[in-house]
């Protein structure tokens, strides 16, 4: 994601029940929008990697929510 985006992470902790991530993005890009690929891609991401497992939790069809 980094590369395809030009984004650069600056700092990452992975909390049980959060994430902080500080990066590093081009101008041209609003903190919205890289919020919004961010949280997209990560999501997309644990769906395809975890399914059987977050079908049963997240009955509700969302991750973000």
């Amino acid at each position: 994601m980094c590369d395809e985006y030009d984004y650069e992470i600056l700092s990452l902790h992975i909390s049980s029940d959060h994430v902080h991530l500080f990066l590093s993005a081009h101008s041209k890009h609003a903190p919205s929008e890289i919020v919004r690929t961010v949280k997209s891609i990560t999501a997309r991401e644990i769906w395809e990697q975890h399914e059987p497992y977050l079908e049963v939790y997240l009955w509700g069809g969302g991750f973000w929510e």
